[in-house]
């Protein structure tokens, strides 16, 4: 059983309890936000039974879709809600009730709700799901059915109900929290889905975190920290003795997307310390290639991910693609592979000849959904801000290779050889934003 003293309640994600500190703070309400995402929806019913695993109760509020329904949803990802006892989640079907009152009546106006017929629907159940949980499925059509001064009544009288009985509220929207005032004002924080992405914001004393999201072929979500905060600092020379030290004499950027810190010293200062060097014709620079960096913070250090353009997963394979003439089946090669023969698994004809029965599309992916393409979607994650961008989205930047003019590489074997103690050629990773117009 939970010990309901405790300021928190586990999620039963580890990563995202380890974010939040604990998990979810009893007596708030928390907004769980996303723009229509299956990752979305399936983290909201595994939420729901971690909870419930843990001794706690809760309501389910169905207003976008039928109860019975919200129940298939369960058990499509491996949750058998039935498991539970009929007392310990209990599910209120609005969307049913307003379906029935807007046949009986033909009218749209029964659809409108009313905050005193929503918390005296919720009150009975209060005594029973106290220290729980209740599910809003969705407040986006909860408040789009109401005007400003109902929704914030609502809000508010369901924040004060989360506090006499203990209870954590989570209302699922697919508008922006920042368009709906009412949610905004009562909220505690925010869990928002963005693609393959988790942003975690507007909770007191947590900073503004990212986490990655992954869903398995059975649906099941988890969340990843994408990386390491810092490095372990390495010893420095000056970049002079380094380069006479060098085989080739050259500084040239390492196209890396997590770079390390060179013994020339951290590559935020190496601009810095060159400059000068550029200015007293000590070296030479000369532009090597274009690359991207972010759109937010303009850094260079990132996570390359590929996924899925329809869903966002990023779990793909590649292979060659055939399509059946006959039925319009499309699918790996492997797929249509029947001992030595070419079978479609669609209509069980035989592809015979190429041409005739069939084609080879060319080189695609598909995903863990079943979704195949022929290009997959770029997806960038700086480490530094923790933005997430597409390659559209991204800012171009032009790196250059630097070099010891006559005059460098005459001063740096001179200082070079006043030091006793020899030194290890290096290599260097180096990158100078420009200005980049179109």
């Amino acid at each position: 059983m939970v010990d309901y003293n405790v300021e928190h309640a586990p999620t039963g994600f580890p990563n995202l309890d380890k974010t939040l500190q604990g998990g979810l703070t009893n007596a708030s309400c928390i907004c769980i936000s996303g723009q229509l995402q299956q990752t979305q929806r399936n983290f909201v019913f595994q939420l729901v039974n971690n909870l419930l695993q843990s001794g706690r109760k809760g309501i389910f509020l169905c207003l976008d879709r039928p109860a019975v329904e919200v129940r298939k949803q369960f058990t499509r990802i491996g949750i058998n809600i039935n498991d539970y006892k009929a007392n310990e989640i209990f599910f209120i079907d609005f969307f049913t009730y307003s379906q029935k009152a807007l046949i009986e009546t033909s009218t749209l106006r029964t659809l409108e709700y009313k905050p005193r017929l929503l918390l005296d629907t919720i009150s009975p159940f209060l005594d029973w799901i106290k220290d729980g949980f209740i599910i809003i499925d969705t407040l986006s059509t909860l408040m789009l059915n109401m005007n400003e001064k109902e929704a914030y009544e609502f809000m508010r009288g369901l924040k004060l109900l989360g506090h006499a009985f203990n209870l954590i509220n989570m209302g699922v929207t697919h508008t922006p929290v920042a368009e709906l005032e009412a949610i905004a004002s009562n909220s505690d924080g925010n869990l928002q889905f963005k693609e393959s992405a988790l942003f975690i914001n507007h909770f007191q004393d947590i900073p503004e975190t990212m986490l990655l999201v992954a869903m398995d072929h059975e649906g099941k979500v988890s969340f990843k920290i994408p990386f390491a905060d810092s490095e372990p600092e390495k010893k420095t020379v000056p970049i002079t003795e380094a380069l006479a030290n060098s085989k080739d004499l050259k500084i040239l950027p390492n196209l890396v997307f997590t770079p390390s810190i060179s013994e020339v010293g951290s590559i935020k200062g190496f601009s810095e310390k060159i400059k000068p060097l550029e200015e007293e014709n000590i070296v030479s620079k000369t532009p090597y290639c274009s690359t991207v960096s972010c759109n937010r913070c303009g850094a260079q250090s990132m996570e390359l991910y590929l996924q899925c353009p329809e869903c966002q997963s990023r779990l793909l394979e590649k292979g060659q693609i055939i399509e059946h003439f006959k039925c319009g089946n499309v699918d790996f090669e492997a797929a249509f592979s029947r001992e030595e023969k070419l079978v479609c698994g669609k209509c069980n004809a035989e592809l015979k000849q190429i041409g005739v029965d069939y084609r080879k599309v060319g080189a695609g992916y598909h995903c863990t959904n079943n979704h195949i393409f022929s290009t997959p979607k770029i997806v960038f994650i700086c480490t530094e801000c923790h933005e997430q961008f597409d390659l559209n989205q991204a800012k171009l930047q032009t790196l250059f290779s630097y070099e010891l003019t006559e005059k460098g590489r005459q001063q740096g074997k001179q200082k070079s050889h006043s030091n006793t103690e020899e030194k290890s050629p290096v290599s260097f990773l180096f990158r100078e934003p420009i200005e980049v117009s179109n």
